[in-house]
């Protein structure tokens, strides 16, 4: 389904203590439901807001400061996951890893177009090339396996389709350039 969340802050807190265990597959299977619409979260361990899959499911999220931090439990994980689209416009971002074995702060884009904007993200990093919840060490960043809407991709495709036009470009394109390459940090 789709998840809109507009708010000053959003805090997500991965767990410092379980008792019992987690195993691999329960993992697993906990993404696999929440990719087809829903899950059930073991209560006190994971940190997890997200949408599932669908041409119309959507997690969006617009704050002024989005903080994600793993815990100390083992599996202690902190995320925003969505299996569609995934829009994320913040101020700041602040991604810290936990302590216990995979006790990961991620951004999660397992499907869709994420569209991510923000002025500051602390431990946002280079993204992952492969998913994090396969490697057992606490870490934070950005994970993504559908498509990136990055503006300054968008605007160097937007002037190869221009030149294609033989010149037909004008101020006002070379304007709208400018203003993605700023809003890239470019």
């Amino acid at each position: 389904g789709k998840v809109t969340i507009n708010t000053k802050l959003l805090t997500l807190f991965g767990a410092d203590s379980f008792n019992g265990t987690v195993t691999d597959q329960e993992i697993n299977d906990f993404f696999n439901q929440l990719a087809t619409g829903g899950a059930g979260i073991p209560v006190g361990l994971w940190s997890v807001i997200g949408a599932s899959a669908g041409k119309d499911n959507a997690l969006k999220v617009n704050v002024d400061e989005l903080h994600i931090s793993g815990g100390a439990a083992s599996q202690g994980f902190a995320s925003l996951v969505s299996f569609g689209g995934f829009d994320v416009i913040a101020h700041k971002i602040l991604l810290e890893a936990g302590t216990g074995a995979n006790a990961d702060a991620t951004l999660l884009g397992l499907g869709g177009l994420l569209n991510l904007k923000f002025d500051e993200c602390v431990g946002c990093g280079d993204p992952f090339l492969t998913d994090p919840r396969a490697n057992p060490l606490p870490q934070t960043g950005l994970f993504i396996a559908g498509v990136v809407a990055d503006p300054a991709v968008t605007g160097i495709l937007s002037m190869l389709d221009r030149a294609d036009d033989k010149g037909k470009g004008d101020e006002d394109d070379e304007k709208k350039d400018k203003k993605k390459a700023k809003e890239c940090g470019i």
